[in-house]
């Protein structure tokens, strides 16, 4: 459903032209700040989350304020995309997404199990796995590792990699520390790589033209090593370390 509200911040984009309704699952550390910036593009937000605003949400990596605190997520979260200028609906929804939920073309997952992300990819798969307009965006996030999957409606091997490759059982992710599970700085980070894809991908719709890309699978480790500005060559401590974040997302 597109939405008829425009600003003109964003006119010169093509993306502005495809503002449209979008399903977004989870707003943790991820999706709090993947809402904030949707909002103020200007995109009509149908937002599921079941949880409570705790401290801990508050010191992490979530977009939330003290004064939170005991709130609905999805109900801080209107609030505050109200309070920075988004004109657009948003609908929260205090409750976890469940297989016959409302759910719209674009749907965008910040979740943290795996039986959660099944049932929205099966969801979406059942309604718009066929519909080239249609994309599921879901992010993952650690501490300083993000990864972002796209799977774009029509695109059938895509649907099938996914299933196979990146949807498996809760036991088979690793056990990490909560502290060490994410950080403003990265949660920021992955909301708008996330939001860069979705422009891309509303740009390609627009045009009727694949000019800008959206890969199916992006990962990122976020410390930045020191080079020589004469040795554009990693070093042997990047690539080892490069090496241990491959094997941990591969569990993630």
């Amino acid at each position: 459903m597109k939405n008829k509200i425009r600003t003109t911040r964003f006119s010169g984009a093509e993306w502005a032209e495809e503002l449209t309704t979008i399903t977004l699952v989870g707003v943790g550390g991820i999706g709090s700040w993947v809402a904030l910036n949707l909002a103020r593009i200007g995109h009509s937000l149908v937002i599921y989350d079941g949880d409570r605003v705790d401290e801990t949400n508050v010191l992490g990596g979530q977009l939330y304020k003290r004064s939170n605190i005991g709130q609905a997520k999805v109900t801080a979260i209107f609030n505050i995309c109200k309070e920075f200028g988004a004109e657009s609906p948003i609908i929260p929804m205090v409750q976890e997404f469940e297989k016959d939920s409302d759910i719209f073309p674009i749907t965008i997952t910040g979740l943290d199990n795996m039986e959660a992300r099944k049932t929205v990819f099966r969801s979406w798969v059942s309604k718009f796995g066929d519909n080239s307009d249609a994309l599921l965006i879901d992010g993952r996030l650690l501490m300083e590792n993000m990864e972002v999957i796209s799977i774009q409606g029509g695109k059938k091997e895509q649907i099938e990699k996914y299933k196979q490759e990146y949807l498996f059982n809760d036991s088979e992710v690793a056990d990490l520390e909560c502290t060490t599970k994410q950080s403003t700085f990265s949660a920021m980070g992955i909301a708008c790589l996330i939001t860069a894809t979705l422009c891309n991908f509303l740009t390609n719709r627009k045009l009727e033209t694949e000019m800008r890309e959206v890969p199916f699978h992006q990962s990122f480790f976020l410390p930045i090593f020191r080079q020589s500005t004469l040795n554009l060559e990693p070093s042997e401590e990047s690539n080892r370390v490069l090496v241990e974040h491959k094997e941990v997302l591969e569990k993630v």
